[in-house]
């Protein structure tokens, strides 16, 4: 409403009343210390879910919720959900590890703010375009290095202290 570009955190997508209400942290869902996508314990929920299945609820809510807005159309956001869940599930070569839930949370903070930057005289499409300037910036900043450097596998270690090293070796492209 305001023509400004503000990043949507997945756990305030997985309810209405969590959206307008701002709560920092959805029951049901949220990260933990070491990364991993959690299910929060609902002591009424009779249904047994995963993280990925309401990670994926929330995604979708936040796509719809631009399409209803006129931000951008559920299509063109639903192309990135369907990037991250990919790189979710792709397997990592010999020596490297699987992309985890703070890569895929880095490179989503990432293509928000790149987009922020993109849209800073406003996200409403200029005249006789046909999509929004937030649209057009969405599909331009995905495929942006800045964007992408976070869905990059990262190099196995023993140590933590010798993997720190390595994976900022990897992510600079001076690594393996």
């Amino acid at each position: 409403g305001k023509g400004i570009v503000r990043y949507v955190a997945w756990d305030r997508c997985t309810s209405r009343d969590q959206e307008v209400m701002e709560e920092p942290e959805v029951k049901g869902l949220r990260l933990s210390k070491e990364g991993c996508l959690l299910q929060d314990v609902i002591p009424d929920m009779k249904t047994e879910l995963s993280g990925e299945f309401l990670w994926d609820y929330a995604l979708r809510r936040r796509a719809i919720a631009g399409d209803i807005g006129g931000l951008i159309s559920f299509e063109a956001m639903d192309v990135w959900h369907e990037t991250l869940k990919d790189y979710m599930l792709k397997s990592p070569p010999v020596g490297h590890r699987k992309i985890g839930w703070p890569q895929i949370r880095a490179a989503d903070e990432a293509l928000w703010q790149a987009v922020q930057r993109e849209c800073e005289n406003g996200t409403k499409p200029k005249p006789g375009a046909q999509k929004t300037q937030f649209e057009v910036a969405w599909n331009k900043c995905m495929f942006e290095y800045d964007v992408r450097q976070h869905l990059m596998f990262l190099a196995a270690s023993s140590s933590a202290s010798s993997g720190s090293s390595s994976s900022l070796s990897l992510m600079l492209g001076s690594g393996n």
